[in-house]
């Protein structure tokens, strides 16, 4: 009997929910682009890392500086670690290839400390923590081996 009770009270329930999303959507407009387009901002960042990727394949550097840039500023406080590698890693192709042969180490360390200092405070695994620091002390030195910095 209880089952059939709550069958006939569930249409008044749906009712009362509509009538008060109808009520919010006439004194906040804003209440509707949260029901329909929940998943928007996600669906973008999808969207600027695949241009990035292609951008970055085709070697066209001043559209990604530009995607990068909308990428940083949108992802501040993302805890995927793989799009952090994407971020870092073209924010240091970008550094090299406007510095071209004379890559200034500082600047680049300076990358690597910004996305050590990042992943340190979020929950990410100690394995991504070490790859970076790995990353970090193979690049200098394939640097220092190809002659285009001086050691520090």
């Amino acid at each position: 009997m209880k089952k059939l009770e709550g069958r006939l009270e569930e249409p008044m329930r749906n009712k009362r929910k509509l009538d008060k999303r109808l009520k919010l959507s006439l004194t906040k407009p804003s209440h509707l682009l949260t029901l329909k387009y929940a998943h928007i901002r996600w669906e973008n960042r999808q969207r600027l890392c695949c241009l990035l990727e292609r951008l970055v394949k085709k070697h066209n550097w001043a559209e990604a500086s530009g995607v990068l840039s909308l990428l940083l500023k949108g992802t501040s406080h993302d805890f995927s670690a793989d799009l952090n590698r994407l971020k870092y890693s073209v924010a240091i192709r970008l550094l090299k290839y406007i510095d071209g042969d004379h890559v200034d180490i500082r600047r680049i360390r300076d990358i690597y400390e910004i996305w050590m200092s990042r992943i340190r405070f979020k929950t990410v695994k100690t394995e991504e923590q070490i790859a970076v620091h790995l990353e970090f002390i193979l690049f200098c030195l394939m640097e220092i081996l190809a002659g285009l910095i001086k050691p520090l």
